[in-house]
């Protein structure tokens, strides 16, 4: 195996998932590249936007052109995409192997569910892929059930958390509820509105963390009807160096992201809260309890 590599990744290259990984390797001193239908900026990765709407009619056409003129160009050693939806089906239709894919979980639960033709797209990019990466046992099992995927060809890297950068450390506690997924019903945003609801009554001078987006109108209803604007702090972008001392400031981190089907694991922002120390709250989703014991280290 050559020392460095040419690694290639395909995805959203604002996603922190992307980040970390591209970051990572870059840092380790190989080439890596991004070809990403978002532009972004990551330290030493070269970050190839590909500028067109690839899933909207003859755009889908011309982002596959595009894709697999940029994977000529660039020469990887490897491809690895995160995210198995349309983006990274463009992407295994250039042909080029060795092929990574990294479920999320989302496009097992949602884009897997869109309509036939997004089943489709998933099952070829499962079948085509020479390695599949999931994040728990829960959906290693769930693929070589329902889409008869090859176990030997399947991999769980479980994730790591730099215990020395998340780690307790004594701060003043001015956050009762942290709530880091982005303010969508997608991630049953809704839900945690209403909880909240239904525990100020309780205690009325409770504060949360959100992250607030108005293009979510159902969230923002919500927030208006029950008046907890006084309630609810609005968190803007934060950069990564500035978690660990938000969990510190934080007494309870919750995540209400419920989905049927496995695949998103536990998540990495719940356990860089847990390496913090605070107990969590979260949606009893497939493979969690390999992480979470109910009335122990959390609630389910």
């Amino acid at each position: 195996m050559k020392k460095n590599l040419k690694i290639c990744y395909l995805g959203d290259a604002t996603s922190p998932h992307i980040v970390f990984w591209a970051r990572s390797f870059a840092r380790l001193g190989h080439e890596v590249h991004v070809i990403s239908p978002n532009k972004a900026e990551i330290e030493n990765v070269i970050v190839h936007p590909t500028k067109t709407e690839y899933n909207k009619g003859l755009n889908f056409f011309l982002s596959h052109i595009t894709i697999r003129n940029l994977i000529k160009k660039i020469k990887p050693d490897i491809i690895h995409a995160h995210y198995l939806g349309t983006f990274s089906f463009l992407g295994i239709l250039s042909g080029f192997r060795p092929f990574v894919g990294t479920i999320w979980g989302s496009d097992l639960s949602i884009f897997g569910k869109k309509n036939i033709f997004a089943n489709l797209m998933l099952k070829h990019i499962l079948r085509k892929s020479n390695l599949i990466e999931v994040a728990d046992k829960t959906t290693k099992d769930f693929l070589f059930k329902n889409y008869k995927i090859d176990n030997k060809k399947i991999d769980i890297p479980y994730w790591g958390i730099n215990i020395n950068e998340f780690r307790p450390v004594k701060h003043k506690k001015n956050i009762e509820l942290l709530y880091l997924r982005k303010s969508s019903e997608k991630y049953g945003t809704d839900v945690f509105i209403n909880a909240l609801n239904i525990v100020r009554k309780t205690f009325p001078n409770i504060t949360a963390i959100l992250k607030r987006d108005n293009r979510h109108v159902k969230v923002e209803r919500l927030i208006s009807e029950y008046k907890l604007e006084k309630n609810i702090k609005a968190l803007n972008w934060i950069q990564d160096s500035e978690l660990p001392k938000i969990f510190n400031s934080s007494i309870i981190y919750v995540d209400s992201f419920y989905r049927d089907k496995p695949g998103g694991g536990i998540g990495v922002t719940v356990m860089e809260a847990m390496s913090c120390g605070l107990p969590v709250v979260i949606a009893d989703n497939p493979g969690v309890r390999d992480y979470i014991n109910h009335n122990q280290n959390g609630l389910i």
